[in-house]
């Protein structure tokens, strides 16, 4: 059976976190629809993860900055 992930929940919307690490790039793109070419935009050159299981990651402080309004760090 696999381990249920908690969530975290970035202004309107609630995520899966994985490996305690971060959210699966698919679903910020499943959830942020038509926003998402402009995260993608935003998070090019950012630095992300790869889980256990091969998924890409995108850090949650790098989600919230973009749902903020602010600047990418990298």
């Amino acid at each position: 059976m696999e381990e249920q992930q908690p969530n975290v929940t970035i202004g309107p919307y609630t995520f899966h976190l994985h490996d305690d690490i971060g959210i699966d790039v698919v679903e910020i793109k499943e959830k942020l629809g038509d926003k998402y070419p402009a995260f993608e935009g935003w998070f090019y050159g950012q630095t992300g993860a790869i889980s256990d299981d091969g998924r890409m990651l995108v850090y949650v402080h790098d989600l919230k900055r973009f749902l903020d309004h602010r600047p990418a760090f990298d």
